[in-house]
């Protein structure tokens, strides 16, 4: 029996087909991932990846996914038309406790209705009912679903699941509440983290009728998977109940097949891409995660997922010349020069006529500009004389005062995409990445290397020593802030200083090296040409995997279905009782609390992994418990996990 997994990543997307016996790799592909709409990248890969193997369709037990969409869906402010229900709290009341950077509530309409817990569990008030009935009547024809939010639901969630039950009575819209996707206190993070997943469940729920479509077309009747940003699967049931989960979905695959290629414990992934470089860590076997939940676009969420940070650091990123004259790469992310070519025929003499580089052109997302009269000729200008300089731009649109910053609008917003020379034009010139038009990107290279004065080789060089510098300062930041970042901090100068001596190898008249306890390992198509170099910079062994530039492909397949379930047993210093949350279990001893909490947490965690495709399933508990000296035991956090691998669904295993 064998499987597919896909990755679909910024620029590309990844298809390996697996033996599930031995994990060995049979066939692997590469596809243009295509924005307008995921799936065409996606069913792309997948043909390539079927017809290289020569693998029969009834011999594919799983497919499994781990796609960027929800992420780009979130950032990109896509997504269903949601009315948000709050218990126990008013609409001022929330977004009084949210943070200063924070945006409101991307929703549609909010009714907020007496209701919700206490921290103890009991009841602050009995639930509104008839305002619910009122608020639903209200809202339904006008939203695609509903969120629910309850204060402390996560101590007791009985008013929520009143309120969906109602919901669920009078349509059949998603409906979503925030204990049934965290676990902790919060509840501005866990509304936000309710209503993002419920906007992003249409975008989710097209993209796997389509796939799924496309699979039973050629006769693969294998169930599919998802990767949750914490690099477990689940199928697409649950996916359509929790599509917020899959955000991190690439990061958490690139992190699991790096640690699955390299075969050890303790290393650092990096996974060099077209957009950025994600930079992971694993200790003793264990990705490190967020625990505290995943920020995306400014949004805090409970989504716990693997703790990566990304640098605007990949093939596409922009070359460019700064103010001051200086070679810069990145963070920004355009189209290769080399790709565009094949896009836009007439791009080449464009370069030729204007002397130019750099071009725009309109975004192929799937959104329509809905703007004035003067955003929507400026659209239609780009979308008639694509690719155009942006001083060509603005000889059409003469008449227009405000083109800078129409063009810094529509181009932060999206709607506006740029293509420039990139690492990936300068990887055709050298031959290591012949996809596109080479003479596209010499001819790129060449006019930005007679800007700088230098030639075009000079200009590889300096370019790869910025990217491998960036990576190497990163690294050493990552390994001495503990992950934080000193880009904001006030003594920034002197840190980075530091750090910047420490990675050139010199401070004064003192020659500094450091040594990075981990290997490296390297994931993604260029990652040969850049992660050897950046371990020699800080003493360490890089490892460059066979099928390396899969690797995220890989990690999507090999993952397994896991279920935490998450319990507070806390003694109540009045009663001298111990109660178990969520609801309001109480004990008067200790052990019968930690056995009852055990027990349902392993019920509770087999039906939820069972349900999202897991078999053989196996636990793991983790505890923690507060005692505090002349009080004795506060409180005992508990988690209850479900593991195992996907089930073939009787399939041969």
């Amino acid at each position: 029996m064998f499987g597919v997994g896909i990755s679909s990543g910024g620029s590309f997307t990844d298809a390996v087909i697996m033996d599930l016996k031995d994990w060995r790799v049979i066939a692997k592909a590469k596809s243009p991932t295509t924005y307008q709409d995921f799936s065409l990248g996606i069913i792309s890969s997948l043909d390539k990846v079927l017809l290289a193997s020569q693998i029969p369709a009834d011999q594919v037990g799983l497919v499994s996914l781990a796609t960027t969409l929800a992420t780009n869906a979130i950032i990109e402010g896509r997504g269903g038309r949601i009315g948000l229900i709050l218990i126990g709290i008013k609409h001022l009341e929330l977004v009084g406790l949210k943070p200063e950077t924070a945006r409101d509530l991307p929703v549609h309409s909010v009714a907020s209705i007496v209701g919700g817990h206490g921290p103890d569990g009991i009841e602050a008030a009995p639930l509104d009912v008839g305002g619910v009935r009122e608020a639903v009547k209200h809202m339904l024809g006008e939203v695609d679903g509903f969120a629910v939010s309850g204060l402390f639901s996560v101590r007791n969630p009985e008013h929520e699941l009143t309120v969906k039950r109602m919901i669920a009575q009078t349509c059949s819209k998603p409906v979503v509440c925030g204990h049934e996707l965290a676990g902790s206190l919060g509840i501005y993070e866990r509304t936000v983290t309710a209503v993002l997943n419920a906007r992003i469940i249409p975008i989710i729920e097209r993209l796997m009728k389509e796939v799924k479509g496309a699979l039973a077309q050629r006769g693969i009747s294998a169930p599919l998977m998802l990767v949750r940003g914490d690099g477990a699967l689940m199928n697409e049931a649950v996916a359509l109940e929790r599509a917020i989960e899959t955000i991190q979905s690439g990061p958490a695959a690139s992190v699991i097949g790096g640690k699955f290629l390299a075969s050890k414990d303790d290393v650092v992934v990096m996974d060099i891409g077209s957009t950025t470089t994600i930079i992971s860590t694993v200790k003793a076997g264990t990705v490190k995660t967020d625990e505290s939940g995943a920020t995306i676009s400014g949004w805090k969420t409970r989504v716990r997922a693997v703790d990566a940070d990304a640098l605007g650091n990949g093939g596409d990123s922009r070359i460019w010349i700064d103010d001051a004259g200086r070679l810069k790469v990145g963070p920004r992310r355009v189209m290769p020069l080399a790709f565009a070519s094949i896009d836009f025929p007439t791009l080449k003499e464009k370069i030729a006529k204007s002397g130019s580089w750099e071009f725009i052109n309109a975004s192929k997302a799937m959104r329509k500009v809905d703007g004035s009269e003067l955003i929507n000729r400026f659209i239609g200008t780009v979308s008639r004389l694509e690719p155009i300089t942006l001083d060509g731009l603005k000889n059409e649109l003469s008449d227009v005062p405000v083109v800078d910053h129409l063009f810094k609008t529509l181009d932060e917003a999206g709607f506006i995409a740029r293509i420039g020379l990139t690492p990936t034009d300068l990887m055709h010139i050298k031959g290591l990445f012949p996809l596109g038009d080479i003479e596209a990107a010499r001819m790129g290279a060449e006019l930005l290397a007679k800007t700088l004065g230098i030639t075009a080789e000079e200009l590889f060089d300096r370019v790869w020593k910025i990217m491998v510098h960036k990576i190497t300062l990163r690294l050493t930041e990552l390994q001495n802030s503990g992950g934080a970042s000193y880009s904001n901090s006030a003594d920034q100068s002197a840190v980075i200083g530091v750090l910047e001596s420490v990675v050139s190898g010199a401070l004064g008249d003192l020659k500094i090296s450091c040594t990075l306890n981990s290997p490296i390992v390297g994931i993604g198509a260029p990652a040969h040409l850049f992660i050897p170099q950046v371990a020699k910079e800080l003493n360490t062994e890089a490892i460059i995997p066979p099928n390396h530039e899969v690797g995220a492909a890989i990690g999507a397949l090999i993952g397994n279905v896991a279920s935490t379930s998450e319990f507070l047993i806390k003694k109540e210093m009045a009663t001298s009782n111990f109660v178990v949350f969520p609801g309001r279990h109480v004990f008067t001893e200790l052990e019968p609390a930690v056995e009852f909490t055990l027990k349902m947490g392993k019920e509770v965690s087999f039906a939820q992994a069972k349900r999202a495709g897991a078999a053989e399933i196996e636990f793991r508990v983790e505890r923690k418990d507060k005692v505090v000296p002349n009080l004795g035991f506060m409180w005992s956090e508990i988690k209850v996990t479900a593991t195992g691998r996907p089930s073939l669904e009787g399939r041969e295993k």
